[in-house]
């Protein structure tokens, strides 16, 4: 089957947001009983679905099958983000985004380490990327401290 540009947009879009459980499943351990994934990865399990569907039914299909799953996984990210506490770090001109002003949220895991669990949010000025992440509003902005890295300008903590 020949796939649109809209089904791969869909794969990719599924590929990300399992990577990101797979995220939060290291984070918290992979045997941990608070984070329940199966592993099975979603794509594989849709195109084996709409095999059956007859062939000109079949992307419409995908695309439905793709949606409700992106849809799911979000869900339970959010559900394990809601439970947890998290900080939000805005850094300036990292490595990775030079000359930007770039927030990644952290999901602390009660080990000596956080995980990054979602995508980068990225904006031209420190505004900008406060602005998208609505959530900053229930958070507690903590102080720099001496020995942060000198890209960081801010964290949150939820």
């Amino acid at each position: 089957m020949i796939e649109s540009p809209r089904i791969r947009e869909l794969c990719h879009r599924m590929t990300a947001i399992e990577g990101r459980v797979d995220n939060l499943r290291s984070a918290w351990g992979a045997s941990s009983t608070h984070v329940e994934w199966s592993g099975v990865r979603g794509i594989p399990v849709a195109r084996a679905l709409v095999a059956y569907h007859r062939p000109e039914d079949r992307e419409a299909a995908l695309e439905r099958l793709l949606l409700q799953a992106c849809a799911l996984l979000e869900q339970w990210i959010e559900h394990h983000l809601l439970s947890s506490p998290w900080w939000f770090v805005i850094t300036r001109s990292p490595k990775d985004f030079p000359g930007k002003f770039v927030g990644r949220r952290w999901l602390s895991t009660g080990r000596e380490h956080l995980a990054i669990v979602n995508d980068p949010v990225v904006g031209d000025s420190l505004t900008s990327v406060r602005e998208q992440v609505p959530e900053l509003l229930f958070c507690e902005r903590v102080r720099r401290g001496a020995n942060n890295d000198p890209v960081i300008v801010e964290t949150w903590i939820k």
